[in-house]
């Protein structure tokens, strides 16, 4: 009653007029008024406040998918290869980036790797990022997410495999042993494994192929900037016409065609979730509801 006598006497009419019409003394229906104008003057504050609660929630959710959008970057076709290790040797001992150099012993790729990679964004360690996955439970951007999740965890287990490949490769072909010792007389470097890999990726494999040096001298075959890929005293011819077959068998591979299969498949993922997550950015605020804004009294 009180609300509809602000009302009225915000429409013109008189104390009097309304405390006729309603049957009451005129200072009551003022009174009245006073009390329903403060009402109504405590009620706009909150949902200023409320609105502006609200909209900084928004903003916090649209930061968390512009760092999302960040950081989904296209993969790049990796030259740099998983760490090798000393056969025998404990993979947890070891930083995961680790190249081991000036071993003795037979280099083995470690293939608990394949299982270990977990990926992970550095956006889903800010605190905004479960309730941004409240709000998008609803969204294909969830399984989106975990499609590109899945297609690293996927190539990098056929990037192990290729690794593999290309070392047993390397050895069958050239008869020798993968090791970094200085005094091996003959073996190849595990260095020439990361070159094989720079001939078919380098500009989508038509990189031209670097001069290949036989040093009959020193016994050793390089690149023409110095890059030691083995050493073969007296077969240094050899080696260097092998390890030509070597990328051309790596090339034309299984392993390599998984893996390339794989890596397309992830550009293609990462580039789905750039692209819808950038669409809800566009809106510039997301549906669904998360316990934050349950607080603010905000249903689903």
């Amino acid at each position: 009653l009180k609300r509809q006598w602000l009302t009225e006497f915000e429409e013109g009419k008189a104390v009097v007029v309304i405390a006729k019409k309603y049957k009451n003394d005129p200072r009551t229906v003022m009174t009245g008024i006073d009390l329903a104008r403060r009402l109504r003057k405590a009620e706009t504050a909150q949902l200023e406040v409320l609105k502006s609660a609200l909209l900084k929630h928004q903003e916090s959710l649209m930061l968390t998918l512009d760092n999302l959008v960040k950081e989904c970057r296209f993969p790049i076709a990796n030259t740099e290869l998983k760490r090798w290790l000393k056969e025998g040797e404990d993979f947890q001992s070891q930083a995961q980036d680790e190249i081991i150099l000036n071993s003795t012993t037979d280099w083995v790729l470690d293939k608990e790797q394949e299982s270990m990679i977990v990926p992970h964004l550095s956006v889903e360690d800010e605190t905004t990022w479960p309730l941004l996955l409240e709000h998008l439970k609803q969204d294909d951007l969830l399984e989106k997410i975990k499609r590109m999740k899945d297609l690293y965890i996927e190539s990098n287990a056929a990037q192990v495999r290729l690794q593999l490949k290309t070392a047993s490769t390397i050895q069958t072909e050239t008869g020798l042993k993968i090791s970094d010792d200085k005094d091996c007389s003959s073996c190849v470097r595990s260095v020439t494994a990361r070159f094989v890999w720079q001939q078919i990726f380098g500009e989508h494999g038509s990189k031209k192929m670097p001069e290949i040096i036989a040093d009959t001298k020193s016994g050793r075959v390089m690149t023409d900037t110095g890059v030691e890929l083995g050493v073969a005293r007296g077969k240094e011819n050899e080696l260097k016409i092998d390890l030509f077959k070597v990328v051309d068998i790596i090339r034309a591979s299984d392993e390599l065609r998984a893996y390339s299969k794989l890596w397309n498949a992830s550009k293609e993922a990462v580039s789905g979730v750039k692209i819808l997550a950038e669409q809800l950015k566009s809106i510039g605020m997301l549906s669904g509801v998360c316990h934050i804004c349950a607080r603010l009294g905000i249903e689903g």
